[in-house]
């Protein structure tokens, strides 16, 4: 019995986290995705999400009542499931607009912090004249 009587539960999220790591590093390591299609489409949206997740809670709770009060119920799992892929295709538009035109400015003022010496391709540090 987890949870009440047997001690397991309490390393049980440590088990379990290492089991995700250990196959987050394994996939991290193995596998490149290919520059086009699907994988430059998700590796799109993986740019714009913190912008997604800033923009995200002044719209998806009105987002939410419009569709709830004009559109239909979605008090069933499976329609708020669905409805919830339009409302995060329709943040991804926002997110675009807002990566690109408030983030990517300040992103591109960043100083690279170490550079790749050539003459002993080792790391040297980026006061290091380069």
């Amino acid at each position: 019995m987890l949870g009440g009587q047997s001690p397991v539960w309490i390393i049980l999220p440590t088990i379990e986290a290492a089991a995700y790591s250990a196959l987050v590093a394994y996939y991290d390591t193995t596998y490149q995705m290919p520059p086009h299609g699907l994988s430059w489409a998700l590796s799109k949206i993986g740019d714009y999400s913190y912008s997604i997740y800033l923009l995200h809670p002044f719209l998806v709770f009105r987002m939410n009542a419009f569709v709830d009060e004009r559109i239909m119920d979605i008090s069933n799992f499976y329609v708020a499931c669905a409805w919830s892929f339009v409302g995060f295709a329709a943040m991804v538009p926002l997110g675009y607009a807002s990566y690109n035109f408030l983030e990517l400015p300040f992103l591109r003022l960043r100083k690279r912090y170490v550079v790749l010496d050539v003459t002993t391709t080792g790391i040297a540090p980026a006061s290091a004249g380069v």
